[in-house]
């Protein structure tokens, strides 16, 4: 469940997003670089809880703000034109749209092919992509799956691959897992974060210090992809 809200710090205008959960037990603030604040929070925190909390840490929020703002603006959003970069498991591939029966999309060397028989249909073009990563990350993420429940003792279990706003995967009450096409634009080391972490959740439904180790005990390495999925999240749009 997720409401926006304001506040007013001094000159500043702080606009941002709640979101509850009831796995959450503490509250957490992220500024993206596209500046985005999100207060991550327990799922019965109030709206005069939360507007507090911001409160408290607006200086904070507005320097990381302007910090991002003195890189420049750095606009994720895809433009589906020749030429534009694509990232894939890590790698930047360059986008060439051809026309042709299709819609067809390939992978080169360094390019990513997009054969439509109107190349000046940017619609199209899109569509095309989607659905080319959406089977890559089904493709990704079923191996990855597999890999973390063998080490859990575990019968696979099913996932879907959608596109969502800012969450990179979930886990229902019936350990079905959901994950965020967008993420295969990462490297292998996150795409792994994301499944372990959700693998884990068939497990262990919170993040208790339990599944923290859990997580540690499949994925040794996972503290460092989950800092780098958070500092290069917002790099992953489609």
């Amino acid at each position: 469940m997720i409401e926006t809200d304001s506040i007013r710090y001094g000159v500043d205008q702080i606009h941002f997003s709640i979101a509850r959960s009831s796995r959450r037990r503490t509250t957490c603030i992220t500024v993206y670089p596209s500046g985005d604040v999100r207060l991550s929070v327990p799922l019965r925190t109030s709206k005069t809880q939360a507007r507090k909390f911001i409160h408290q840490k607006a200086g904070w929020v507005v320097k990381k703000l302007r910090e991002f703002e003195a890189q420049g603006c750095r606009d994720s959003s895809k433009k589906y034109v020749d030429g534009e970069a694509f990232p894939f498991l890590g790698h930047e591939y360059s986008l060439k749209i051809s026309r042709g029966c299709g819609p067809i999309v390939t992978l080169g060397e360094s390019v990513l092919n997009v054969i439509v028989p109107d190349p000046t249909d940017t619609a199209l073009v899109k569509h095309a992509v989607f659905r080319w990563y959406k089977l890559q990350a089904e493709i990704v993420f079923r191996e990855a799956v597999n890999i973390y429940a063998r080490r859990l003792s575990i019968v696979p279990p099913d996932f879907k691959v959608k596109c969502q706003s800012k969450r990179w995967g979930s886990c229902t009450a019936k350990n079905l897992l959901n994950f965020n096409v967008k993420i295969v634009m990462a490297p292998l080391s996150q795409v792994n974060y994301v499944a372990a972490h959700e693998v884990c959740h068939v497990k262990i439904k919170d993040h208790s210090l339990r599944y923290w180790m859990l997580l540690e005990s499949i994925m040794p390495n996972y503290r460092t992809a989950k800092k780098t999925l958070k500092t290069d999240g917002w790099k992953y749009e489609l």
